[in-house]
């Protein structure tokens, strides 16, 4: 077993064929797209990786309003840790798709809505017990607003859940549609 000591494909001075693969000293996984020296790569793997994009079907997998799993409206100052592995049906949040985001998934793209919005406020979109706040993944300036905003968010990796804090003097009940995940 030997160190990889080569720099990464693109910084390196030798010629590429398309199809060829190749490691560098960071351990990253390389892939020549193009020939050329030093080619076209692209880089498959590595530990800085996020993984492959999956894209699924839009599947809710949270709504505040139905019965199930937790119901009501979020309010400025408070926290709601919500499963996103399941997909769930629209009116009663029974699940009806199981596994929407598998074991091993690190992150999801995910459709965030607002709906019946009081006053104005914020939510930001964290992995699951994450209750920091650095950044809002969707705003609402006004009472009755409907809207929506497709995000990226990392999940708790090993309970597949997001925890959305709700920031400013409102409330607002949300929902979660995902859209693909990465593994």
């Amino acid at each position: 077993h030997s160190e990889p000591s080569v720099p990464s494909p693109p910084d390196r001075s030798t010629a590429g064929w398309a199809g060829m693969m190749a490691v560098d000293y960071e351990y990253n996984l390389w892939f020549c797209t193009t020939n050329g020296t030093p080619g076209q790569w692209r880089k498959l793997a590595g530990r800085q990786t996020g993984g492959t994009f999956h894209p699924v079907t839009p599947t809710r997998v949270y709504d505040s309003r139905s019965p199930a799993p937790a119901q009501g409206k979020l309010a400025g100052g408070n926290h709601r840790t919500v499963a996103i592995k399941d997909g769930r049906d629209l009116s009663t949040g029974a699940v009806n798709a199981s596994d929407i985001v598998p074991a091993g998934a690190t992150a999801i793209a995910v459709n965030v809505g607002i709906t019946q919005t009081a006053t104005g406020g914020w939510l930001t979109v964290n992995p699951g017990g994450t209750t920091t706040i650095g950044a809002s993944s969707i705003n609402w300036s006004a009472t009755g607003q409907v809207l929506a905003n497709g995000i990226i968010a990392k999940i708790n990796e090993t309970t597949r859940e997001l925890t959305i804090v709700a920031g400013g003097a409102g409330e607002t009940h949300f929902f979660l549609d995902v859209t693909g995940y990465w593994r």
